[in-house]
């Protein structure tokens, strides 16, 4: 079990001042990517394609921490590690994609959480 509402605010603020009168335009693209990488993951574990959910998981998990939304990044990442899992420590495919399975609703309840902040934020 994840925590779900994890931010790092002080990065948050610090990406907010940096970024200044630019800052809405990248919350507006994070929040579009989130969409389009939990879609692709879903759709990766519907058709049992663990290199589309790495390869989705992985900007999520970067994008996400860099914003300080720590939840997203930690279960993108623990996603990442068992979609290559499978090449790299040789876990079974199928063990691998119920892990993923599993932990997919945390997911999507962190990306609801941080959605809600986020627009709250700007």
């Amino acid at each position: 079990m994840f925590d779900t509402q994890k931010i790092d605010s002080k990065s948050f603020n610090e990406v907010k001042v940096l970024l200044k009168s630019r800052f809405s335009v990248l919350i507006k693209t994070y929040l579009d990517d989130l969409e389009l990488y939990s879609n692709s993951i879903t759709q990766g574990l519907d058709s049992g394609n663990l290199k589309v959910i790495a390869e989705n998981a992985h900007p999520l998990k970067s994008s996400s921490k860099s914003l300080g939304m720590l939840s997203i990044a930690e279960i993108s990442e623990i996603m990442e590690s068992y979609a290559r899992g499978v090449q790299e420590r040789g876990v079974r495919d199928q063990d691998a994609l119920q892990e993923i399975e599993g932990i997919l609703p945390q997911l999507q309840l962190a990306i609801d959480y941080a959605k809600k902040e986020l627009k709250s934020m700007m």
